[in-house]
């Protein structure tokens, strides 16, 4: 019995674990993490940030995208080619 519940508990563990991740974060914390990114973007001019600002807030995916560039010179291109 006490070896059941050890297992149960490295389960429970193991998903509360998985869920604490940042690619797990609910919508609105992911577009705001984007939304700063982007605001801060000065390889793009301050219209062109605006016009990111406004597609993160209507396409989550462009968001999602655009966080999972590291390289910045590539961020920058895809998201040239999305506004």
């Amino acid at each position: 019995m006490a070896d059941v519940a050890d297992a149960l508990r490295n389960v429970a563990a193991q998903l509360n674990a998985d869920s604490a991740g940042t690619s797990d974060q609910k919508t609105p914390q992911r577009r705001t993490a984007a939304i700063r990114v982007a605001a801060n973007d000065h390889d793009l001019t301050c219209a062109q940030r605006l016009q990111v600002l406004h597609l993160f807030r209507a396409d989550m995916a462009a968001a999602d995208a655009y966080l999972a560039i590291e390289d910045p010179e590539l961020r920058t291109e895809f998201i040239l080619g999305a506004i």
